[in-house]
């Protein structure tokens, strides 16, 4: 694999494991949910600026399966930081919907890594 692979595939993995630590997040009192909506905030911009930098000199296909998961983890960033204030009651569905958009982030991270290599394949043939 090249550099622009392994560092999609970086991504994804890291879209994933966001991903797995919100559907955790219901399980956790509610000072550690606090605590750790705040910790996967930062991770979800982290990401979403390592996704920008990753579109530059893309093919279009590629980079724009990378612009839409970088909007989706903006807004993920902003669900995961609401969910540090959301009222207990409510805490189960801000969080369902920062998980759907947590999947959607990794569906984007996905389609761009298959057209990565979709290109790569052409490139070869």
């Amino acid at each position: 694999m090249n550099n622009i692979s392994d560092a999609l595939e970086r991504a994804r993995g890291d879209g994933q494991a966001l991903h797995k630590r919100i559907a955790k997040l219901t399980d956790k009192n509610r000072a550690n949910v606090q605590a750790e909506s705040v910790i996967l905030s930062g991770q979800a911009h982290e990401l979403a600026r390592y996704v920008k930098i990753l579109m530059n000199g893309q093919q279009a296909d590629v980079a724009q399966h990378l612009k839409e998961a970088a909007s989706t983890l903006e807004g993920l960033a902003n669900d995961t930081r609401r969910l540090a204030v959301t009222h207990e009651s409510d805490l189960e569905g801000k969080n369902r919907e920062a998980l759907q958009r947590a999947w959607r982030a990794v569906e984007k991270l996905t389609q761009a890594v298959a057209a990565n290599r979709s290109a790569a394949d052409i490139a070869r043939s």
